[in-house]
Order: structure tokens, then sequence, then C-alpha cells
């Protein structure tokens, strides 16, 4: 599992526990130091102003506590192919500073304030608040559907890894994602989602994320080479089952009522 998703997927969830009045059941300042330190929230300077930077709040706990005064509704969560740099995603995830972008949305009654997570060179989670108010991002995929997209990869990649001895690790991760979509004993292995937050759909489809994110560096799945057609087939559904989690994870979060 990502640990920059991992963080952001805690900080998206305590968010909305925080502003929907959910914490009385689960520790969230533990919570907090074990998976939202080292993060600060910064108003995005004025292009060539020096000085121009505003620090609205240094820490994940005072930035809870900022929204909730600020009239903040909800936080959800946004991811975008980068152009960052001239290699896939799922590629260039294994250095710090790649992978897909991430934007987290607050919403208010009216509008959204939109935050850019950057990694600073201090190696602090930094969150841009735009100057610039938005409407409401609209959901662009239900947990159904997103189950169903993430479901389908993992099949193929179960297909692809099942009579290849080198990847028969592989073949484990992938069936025991999928497992967590199609049989009803699914466990939750990731203790810092606080149990019952989410929906059962949505708790399964965060869960087969989880389990099936397989890119890093050395020993990761984007390690692995075939020849001729195996490796189109293995680029393809690597880059599908990247952009899949992904957007599970986004759908799973911003399903929280």
């Amino acid at each position: 599992m990502s640990v920059r998703l991992q963080r952001l997927v805690a900080l998206s969830t305590y968010g909305n526990a925080v502003l929907a009045g959910k914490t009385d059941d689960f520790d969230i300042a533990e919570q907090i130091a074990h998976n939202c330190y080292n993060m600060e929230f910064i108003e995005q300077p004025e292009l060539d102003i020096a000085g121009s930077t505003r620090l609205l709040a240094p820490s994940t706990e005072k930035w809870f506590r900022y929204l909730e005064e600020d009239g903040a509704k909800k936080i959800k969560l946004h991811f975008a192919p980068s152009n960052k740099v001239k290699i896939p995603d799922h590629i260039s995830e294994a250095f710090i500073g790649g992978g897909s972008e991430c934007m987290i949305e607050v919403q208010f009654d009216q509008y959204s304030h939109l935050y850019f997570h950057t990694e600073s060179p201090s190696r602090k989670d930094q969150f841009l608040r735009s100057k610039q108010e938005a409407g409401h991002y609209a959901d662009s995929i239900s947990v159904e559907d997103s189950t169903r997209q993430l479901e389908q990869v993992l099949a193929s990649l179960i297909d692809f890894t099942r009579n290849n001895k080198f990847t028969q690790n592989w073949f484990a991760i992938f069936t025991g994602a999928r497992s967590c979509l199609t049989t009803s004993d699914f466990q939750i292995t990731e203790s810092f989602i606080p149990e019952h937050i989410y929906s059962v759909d949505s708790q399964r489809l965060l869960e087969a994320a989880f389990r099936s994110f397989a890119f890093g560096g050395m020993g990761s799945w984007n390690d692995l080479a075939f020849d001729d057609v195996k490796q189109e087939t293995y680029e393809t559904l690597s880059s599908e089952l990247y952009s899949s989690i992904y957007t599970a994870i986004a759908t799973a979060v911003n399903s929280l009522v």
C-alpha cells in the first residue's frame, strides 16, 4: 500500500468525521498522530510576490479546527493524471513527488476551496489552497461502477499471472484483492480506517484497492518484464489497474455522508 495514499485517505476520512461530528467512536487524536503527522496547510502565494504565502494551519488537527470554524461541510478527494514527467504515473509512483496528482476539495454550502497536495523539500506534506473559489465537483463514478471496474481489471490480472511461475505471488495478491469484492467474509486489514465509518460496499472497495496496490520500486509489479505481446498486455493492465485503484479510493472516500 502506498504511504502517500494512506495518508491522503486518512486525512480525508478523519476530516469528514470531524465535520460530521462522528469522532466519538474512535480516538481521533491518536489516529492523526499516527497517520496525518508532518502536514501543513497554506494559501497559494501570489505569483512573484515575496512574502505573500499565508499559513492557514501548521498541523492536521488545527486545520480541522480551522475548517469547522470556517463552516466547511465536507472534504472530497480527487486524482488526475500527472504531466510532471514523461513516464506513466504508475511508473513515476516509485519516485518522490511521482504518481497521479491529488486535489482536496473542501465543500461549503455554495462553493469549494481547492487544496493541491505537494511534497516540500523538508519532506512535509503541503496542501496549497487556491485563492480562487470553485463550484462543487460532481462525482464522476458510483461505488457500484467503480467496484465493477476494479473487479474486471483484477480478473484480467489473475488470468495473466495464473500460469507463470514468476508471477505466482502476484496471482495470490490479485486473487486476494478481488475476493474483497466477491465474497461476504472479507476482513479489514487497514487499521487507520475507523470501523463502520464507511458503508460495507465502500469499505470493500477501499480494502480491494489497498490490497491490489502493486506499484513502487524494486520488487514491485513495475519491476517485471515480458516478451512481445505479453509485454504489451502487461503494460495495458498495469495502467488500467493503477487508474482503477485511484478511482476506487476517491469514489469510496467521497461516498462518506
